[in-house]
């Protein structure tokens, strides 16, 4: 995994002071440390139009930084992605503010909006098992046939996945999206 370390420029520093002074928002968020909590927001800013959290800042806009190593982000790229479903990759930068370490962890608008946590959780297992078919799906779900069924046609309208193959031998499978 690569991350950016970047030590702010003026233009840089700027915009991020301009954030602090904005404070928190509909898609920025301060946090002094990495928890939950930043899970959840990122969570959040994913089931919304996107958003960035900024680690090592207080609610109040005051810069305290963090201290972290590569093997810490990583960790911290795996709480994120264990911690919600369908998993989420950010894209994380590291930046020096005031000689302070702060971590800018952001993430798009998610592509599943609007699915229920059944729903996502088949999608999240096509993805994992291209070509699976539906006795599969209700084993590893378990859920009745016919909920992975309703489940499917939903995420057939949406243009999330496709049947591949015949009727015997084919699966369901994600759709590249650009």
């Amino acid at each position: 995994m690569k991350y950016k370390f970047q030590t702010t420029t003026k233009n840089m520093n700027h915009s991020i002071i301009q954030l602090l002074r904005q404070g928190e928002s509909e898609t920025v968020e301060f946090k002094s440390t990495f928890g939950k909590e930043v899970i959840e927001s990122l969570c959040a800013f994913a089931n919304n139009i996107g958003g960035v959290v900024l680690v090592g800042i207080e609610n109040s806009g005051k810069i305290t930084g963090v201290n972290y190593g590569s093997e810490s982000i990583q960790d911290w790229v795996n709480q994120i992605k264990q911690g919600t479903s369908p998993s989420i990759v950010p894209d994380i930068r590291l930046l020096e503010i005031n000689r302070k370490q702060v971590v800018e962890i952001s993430v798009n608008e998610g592509l599943n909006e609007g699915l229920n946590e059944g729903e996502n959780k088949l999608f999240d297992t096509i993805k994992k098992n291209p070509g699976i078919r539906i006795p599969e799906m209700a084993i590893i779900l378990l859920s009745p046939k016919k909920t992975v069924e309703r489940w499917i046609s939903k995420l057939k309208k949406m243009n999330l996945i496709e049947y591949r193959g015949s009727k015997k031998t084919g699966g369901y499978f994600v759709l590249n999206r650009k």
